[in-house]
């Protein structure tokens, strides 16, 4: 290895339950590949290692959601996490290390709770509408009276994980 080369930064957005492929580029099949993630604890440090060549790391409680990507032979090595949580957001690194450099590729996954729609309604609606008329008993003058009530409303109703209910008018 002669020298270091930070190649690629991407940006991942999830919800939760989903499967999402975090890139990464392998173009020589080097087995000298690894991902890692950053520790929460830190900002600086990525000690959470998930795959070591064509391995995933069995010590790792989400060990069996983890999946690389790609072939040996130049293709991606991509980091694959089915069912996703808000815990799997956060920044990873993938190192492929060949004989003339060390290249990195960074990749931050934000992982959103899901909404779920349990009802959408729009109404517009014109009510309580009378013709009414009226007959003056003094001079048999007609009146006509219109009365109309005319009002729009829009209600939301969502649910949050943990079957919260939230309303809105």
């Amino acid at each position: 290895m002669s020298g270091a080369v930070i190649h690629l930064y991407s940006h991942t957005d999830s919800t939760i339950g989903e499967t999402v492929t975090l890139p990464c580029e392998n173009e020589q099949g080097t087995d000298l590949v690894q991902w890692n993630r950053r520790d929460k604890n830190t900002e600086k440090s990525f000690t959470t290692v998930y795959t070591d060549g064509w391995r995933i790391n069995p010590r790792l409680q989400l060990h069996e959601r983890l999946k690389i990507v790609g072939g040996r032979v130049g293709q991606d090595y991509g980091l694959q996490i089915s069912n996703v949580t808000s815990l799997d957001s956060g920044l990873y690194r993938c190192a492929v290390d060949t004989l003339s450099n060390l290249t990195y590729y960074f990749a931050t996954l934000e992982v959103k709770d899901r909404v779920e729609v349990l009802r959408t309604d729009s109404l517009y609606s014109m009510i309580n509408t009378t013709f009414q008329s009226m007959k003056n008993k003094d001079d048999n003058r007609v009146f006509h009276v219109n009365h109309a009530l005319i009002y729009r409303t829009i209600y939301f109703q969502w649910k949050l994980p943990g079957n919260q209910n939230w309303n809105a008018l």
